[in-house]
């Protein structure tokens, strides 16, 4: 008997359209019936295994018919003859995940080009920086690094350390000396300084008011890492004070009265000193740099930056015509940085999951994503970040980047801070960028409680987030992120949102948004290319276009513009 031939022998080098169509399985009844007649003949002995087998074969046919719209669904290649798909069980597993109503082309996308949203004015008084003038990338991680030696003392030290750093910032902020330990009792109000934990009987980590506990810091002379309720039936915001949102893992400061068995808390405090860039009006310009009033009769440079995230191929074909696209974009826009975030090579690809490409993962990334991207005129510098939905990427957080050996294309660790320069700037300022693949905020959100009314909660969460300087900073991450913390010890691949970047990027599968916190950064989430899942259609993407001015005194989000494009 002839082997079956296997789903990985599938030629795939003339791409897959994408087109699934549907061919109804021909009837095999009349076959069963012949063959469980010729059976009949056989002797006594054999009669009960027969009709044992002809019922599983009944069986098994029945099931087939159930699921022939999905287990005979053909691939159909441009201008190729269809090739059937060898494996049942993968295709019925991994295409019941898809919706087949919205397997459309790339061509039958609506709205190209649509600005969907903007923020700021547009920088109408700026130059273009002209293409001999130089733009640097510096200060990117693109280290490669051990893992999976995330030992219990590591682990430790390194939350430790960042509550020891995040807490004498915010008493530096407030204006306080020093804090108490927990095990500092007193009728008196003091200050106390710990991690925001949950209580929590059944495994859930989702704060509420009587769930709420403070982790103490570790030496001795403090808290001896000692843990406390906090108590908050007397708590009340101050007329005009900004709301408070808290989460577990955050670092805080805690004033109120602490008795043995719990914290009365009468003040919260989570604001954080920053190091970013203060603009001090009168040493600027008498370095010269331009103030406001000079942007009219003296126009600066600008600096563009676009942003694109994936999947840029659509989920059922390896074509990747979202990228195509986004290449078109790059030589008519003509930006300094293009930033693209992964993935790539998603995993949660048809033709990836079902086990049917005749090639590796990673010649996938090399001859469809870098052979596009090469094309890209050496004047526009291309950033690449991996995800750790990326098949062929190493799977941890924080994340090493690619091994990419075209010196034209940068890859930086995941997540990363990196810096963009104009040599022909007054002083050759830097724009600091820092940019992850990880939706922090999904999972903040899902975790967090907040003291008084928000009109935008996700502008408060990421202003808390910006706070605590660190790209994820929830204590439990949840089950698809695997959280290496020894891995933050290590400067290459640090979590802390270091150099307090003016533009921040945290993507999101939520809605897009571009919000600027406190004079500190403009956080932009453009969303996907395509498969958008608050979108109907998988074809349905996004982009962000920014412009910044340099040489000026202005804030970061006076000088910003940025436009979230429909692809």
């Amino acid at each position: 008997m002839s082997q079956p031939k296997p789903a990985g022998s599938i030629d795939t080098k003339n791409y897959l359209s994408g087109l699934f169509t549907q061919t109804p399985k021909k009837s095999t009844k009349s076959n069963s019936k012949n063959k469980s007649n010729k059976k009949s003949t056989n002797n006594n002995s054999k009669k009960n295994i027969t009709d044992n087998d002809n019922q599983k074969d009944t069986q098994m046919e029945d099931d087939d018919m159930n699921a022939s719209h999905i287990t005979q669904t053909q691939i159909t290649i441009n201008n190729y003859k269809p090739i059937p798909t060898t494996s049942k069980i993968t295709s019925l597993s991994n295409l019941n995940n898809i919706n087949i109503k919205n397997l459309t082309n790339w061509e039958s996308r609506t709205n190209q080009g649509k600005i969907l949203f903007e923020f700021g004015s547009s920088n109408s008084n700026c130059l273009e920086i002209l293409s001999n003038e130089i733009i640097e990338i510096v200060n990117g991680k693109e280290k490669n690094y051990k893992f999976m030696y995330d030992k219990l003392q590591k682990k430790s030290n390194v939350l430790l350390n960042r509550l020891e750093k995040i807490g004498s910032k915010i008493l530096q902020y407030y204006g306080f000396e020093y804090s108490q330990p927990l095990s500092a009792y007193s009728d008196q109000s003091a200050v106390f300084v710990g991690r925001i934990l949950c209580e929590s009987m059944v495994g859930d980590d989702t704060l509420n008011p009587q769930s709420i506990l403070l982790e103490g810091l570790s030496n001795t002379e403090t808290s001896d890492c000692r843990i406390i309720k906090l108590n908050f039936d007397n708590y009340q915001l101050e007329k005009g004070e900004s709301p408070i949102t808290l989460f577990p893992g955050q670092v805080v400061a805690v004033k109120g009265i602490n008795t043995i068995q719990y914290l009365k808390v009468e003040k919260l405090y989570t604001e954080v000193s920053s190091d970013s860039l203060n603009y001090m009006e009168e040493e600027v310009i008498n370095e010269g740099m331009k103030n406001i009033e000079d942007l009219v009769d003296n126009p600066t440079k600008q600096l563009k930056i676009m942003v694109g995230m994936g999947p840029f191929t659509l989920p059922h074909n390896i074509l990747y015509h979202p990228l195509e696209e986004l290449v078109k974009k790059v030589e008519e826009l003509k930006p300094n940085v293009l930033v693209l975030i992964g993935p790539f090579v998603s995993e949660d690809n048809f033709l990836v999951n079902s086990m049917v490409l005749n090639r590796t993962f990673e010649d996938v990334f090399e001859n469809e994503v870098l052979k596009r991207l090469e094309s890209i005129s050496k004047e526009t510098k291309v950033v690449l970040i991996p995800s750790l939905k990326d098949i062929h990427a190493d799977f941890v957080f924080p994340q090493p980047s690619f091994n990419i050996t075209n010196s034209g294309i940068h890859s930086f660790n995941n997540p990363s801070t990196f810096g963009v320069k104009c040599k022909s700037s007054f002083k050759d300022e830097v724009i600091k960028v820092g940019v992850t693949s990880i939706d922090v905020l999904k999972d903040i959100v899902k975790k967090e409680f907040t003291f008084g009314h928000v009109n935008d909660k996700f502008e408060q969460i990421l202003k808390t987030i910006v706070g605590q300087e660190c790209y994820y900073p929830q204590l439990m991450p949840s089950e698809e992120i695997p959280l290496d913390f020894s891995l933050s010890e290590n400067e290459s691949a640090s979590l802390d949102i270091i150099n307090s970047p003016q533009i921040l990027i945290l993507p999101s599968d939520e809605d897009f948004y571009v919000k600027h916190i406190d004079n500190k950064c403009v956080i932009i989430n453009p969303t996907r290319c395509c498969c958008n899942k608050k979108e109907e259609r998988i074809t349905e993407g996004s982009y962000a276009f920014i412009t910044i001015c340099n040489e000026t005194i202005l804030p970061i989000e006076k000088r910003t513009h940025v436009q979230i494009i429909n692809l």
